[in-house]
Formats: C-alpha cells, sequence, structure tokens
C-alpha cells in the first residue's frame, strides 16, 4: 500500500473515530448539548430533536468512514467539512448573540470546549479535512489514470 493511501485511510478513520465520540458525548452527557443547542434554537422539544438527529448523523458518519463504507473518502470528507462547517457556523452565532465563554458541548467526554477553543478547533479539522479530501482526488486520479493506460489493447491481432 502506497503512503498516501495509508495516510488517507488513517485520515478517514481519525474522523470516523471523532464523529463517533461526538455522537456518544451528547448521548453521555446530553445536558450540555441542550444548554447549547438551546442558545441557538430555543429550548423545549424542537432542540431536543435536533440534538437526536445530529448524534445519530454524527454517528452513521463515524460508523461509515471508520469502517471504510463511505464510497470513497472523498465523500466522507465532504460530509466531514460539512457537519464541521454547520457546527461552527452555530458556534460563531452563540458566540455573538450569547457570548463566547459558555461550554459547546460537543465533544464533552474528551474536552469541556468554551465557543471560542471549539471554533479554533473545528478550523484546524476542516483543514484536516480538506487536505485529506485533496488527497483522495490524487488517490482517485493516480488509480483512473493507471486503469486507463492498462486498459485493453487497440492493436489489432
Amino acid at each position: 500500500m502506497k503512503p498516501l493511501d495509508v495516510t488517507l485511510r488513517v485520515g478517514s478513520a481519525l474522523f470516523g473515530l471523532m464523529w463517533l465520540v461526538a455522537a456518544a458525548s451528547k448521548a453521555a452527557e446530553p445536558e450540555s448539548a441542550y444548554e447549547f443547542v438551546a442558545l441557538v434554537v430555543g429550548g423545549g422539544p424542537s432542540a431536543k430533536t435536533l440534538i437526536t438527529v445530529a448524534a445519530a448523523a454524527e454517528a452513521l458518519l463515524g460508523a461509515a468512514m471508520l469502517l471504510g463504507a463511505v464510497g470513497g473518502t472523498v465523500r466522507g470528507m465532504v460530509a466531514t467539512g460539512a457537519g464541521l462547517a454547520i457546527t461552527t457556523g452555530a458556534l460563531v452565532w452563540v458566540k455573538v448573540h450569547a457570548g463566547g465563554a459558555r461550554h459547546c458541548g460537543c465533544m464533552a467526554l474528551l474536552a469541556d470546549s468554551s465557543v471560542d477553543q471549539a471554533i479554533a478547533r473545528n478550523a484546524w479539522l476542516m483543514g484536516g479535512a480538506i487536505a485529506l479530501g485533496a488527497v483522495a482526488i490524487v488517490i482517485r486520479r493516480r488509480d483512473r489514470d493507471a486503469a486507463a493506460a492498462s486498459g485493453p489493447s487497440t492493436d489489432a491481432r
């Protein structure tokens, strides 16, 4: 296996693990996530539903990336980037409208991050997802070109 392939598989597995930890954090400590989400959408059933949907999406994406079932890592990295962008948007909204000193509840099992720390962490993670997505595109093109080069012969025998 080539170094780029290894890098991509390890990166995909790590992002998958990150999504599983995020989902588990919401399940293990729902109060932290609820307090944060209530700042964005208000409390009550809508906040609880949003947390449930987010945790389910995180768990599914995490499992798929960890198991390598995301039909190519490009899709997994696009989904990761989209998830991080949505989360970061909510973090910025809370920072602007409710102050940044609150805890986000995103990764409560690993770290009790402030909104500012979570925004910085997400920026680094989005950079990693973009870099791994670019690596996946390079690998896809390399493999496609190799397949085209070893395709059916054109000489008539």
